[in-house]
């Protein structure tokens, strides 16, 4: 099984720091989970890890699939710019994608909201791979 997230900004320049973070963050999160983990593919627009093949994948992977947006501050005007990255599972059996924004990470405020909840967590923990609990993960069984 692929954890893809792919660019869907057509700024390239800017998104690659977010994909970057995110790629890390994903790492973050299987290491936690403790699943085992190896890179594929990075590029410009997509970041891939492989991980074991799942009747049904677990819910740390699962909350993750949708689309991330950033918000982040361009140089030198300040102006606020966002990127968006989708984020969706690859297997033998399909793939598994959302299309709803399921979080805004605000890099001037150093927060990132929870859309499903409307909840805030500081910028760092949550790209350092501690993404708080979902009770009620999509696809979960």
């Amino acid at each position: 099984m692929i954890i893809a997230a792919t660019c869907l900004t057509a700024d390239l320049e800017g998104a690659e720091a977010f994909l970057a973070d995110l790629g890390s963050m994903l790492e973050k999160i299987c290491s936690h989970a403790r699943l085992p983990f190896e890179q594929c593919t990075s590029d410009r627009a997509s970041r891939r890890l492989r991980v074991p093949n799942f009747v049904q994948p677990p819910a740390c992977l699962l909350r993750e699939v949708g689309i991330h947006r950033a918000q982040m501050a361009s140089a030198p005007s300040g102006r606020i710019i966002t990127h968006k990255v989708q984020v969706s599972l690859v297997g033998s059996d399909g793939d598994v994608q959302f299309s709803e924004v399921i979080r805004t990470y605000s890099y001037p405020r150093g927060s990132v909201t929870f859309h499903k909840d409307g909840s805030r967590h500081p910028i760092e923990e949550v790209l350092g791979g501690n993404v708080p609990p979902d009770d009620t993960p999509r696809g979960a069984a």
